[in-house]
């Protein structure tokens, strides 16, 4: 193992961790762990930064897991590349399956029970499978479970496209059961994607109470005001003054032939 992939192991579950997965207590015994433990974690990188580092320490970090942790862990946890707000909370998942506590009671505001265990049906691949990983396979896998869970006929792709970074904001997890609730109404990804699209200008939604016609309906307005405003807009541009020409007033006279 290099010492890049043990600083990740070290970051991800620190010694002094409580109540951790049994897995652990075979790592700290282990002869990498007695050949690194000296090694000041603080001149490498920081735990934040480990998916920007050379892929083939991501590599070994999940082909560790691989070869030691009991269960299947997704592969798109471990992608690759800049990654922000979406970075830390896949850390954080890596962190809750790593911890040995119940991953669900540490993620219900992103899953239901039946959506966590979807979540985790899945097999370890190959290291070299997760060359192209990026956020958007992060994002595509997240919905993709959730909608296989809920046996919705939605594309995972076309969530992780037009939801982005927003996937796990508090208004897409509303909307998303929202969605759920009317699955028979909410079959046109149009639909969802120019509703989702009001919803983003809005602070606070309160979806209680409402029919998924209502929700449409408030939707098109929002969008025909949207309209009404830009081509209110263009007329505007094109209401312009026309100034007089700088070219004095002249008259033209036709010769009379002799």
């Amino acid at each position: 193992m290099k010492s890049g992939t043990f600083v990740i192991l070290f970051h991800f579950m620190p010694k002094n961790f409580r109540n951790k997965h049994p897995f652990w207590d075979n790592f700290y015994e282990s002869k990498t762990y007695n050949k690194y433990k000296d090694l000041k974690i603080d001149k490498w990188f920081p735990k934040a930064s480990w998916r920007q580092q050379d892929l083939s320490i991501i590599k070994e970090f999940y082909s560790y897991l691989k070869s030691h942790f009991p269960n299947p862990i997704p592969p798109s946890l471990f992608f690759q590349g800049e990654s922000g707000f979406l970075g830390e909370i896949a850390d954080k998942w890596l962190t809750d399956i790593l911890s040995g506590k119940s991953f669900y009671e540490k993620n219900k505001y992103y899953f239901t029970k039946t959506e966590a265990k979807q979540y985790f049906t899945c097999d370890w691949i190959e290291p070299e499978q997760i060359d192209q990983s990026g956020y958007m396979e992060f994002l595509e896998y997240y919905w993709n479970a959730k909608i296989k869970a809920n046996e919705l006929d939605l594309s995972a792709n076309f969530f992780a496209l037009k939801f982005r970074e927003n996937s796990l904001s508090l208004i897409s997890q509303d909307y998303f059961r929202f969605i759920c609730l009317h699955k028979r109404a909410a079959a046109n990804q149009n639909e969802i994607g120019d509703i989702f699209d009001f919803l983003l200008t809005r602070n606070n939604f309160e979806f209680n109470n409402l029919t998924w016609r209502q929700l449409r309906r408030l939707s098109e307005e929002w969008h025909e005001q949207i309209r009404t405003m830009r081509i209110g807009n263009r007329f505007k541009e094109l209401a312009m003054e026309w100034k007089k020409s700088a070219i004095k007033d002249f008259s033209h006279t036709i010769e009379k032939n002799n």
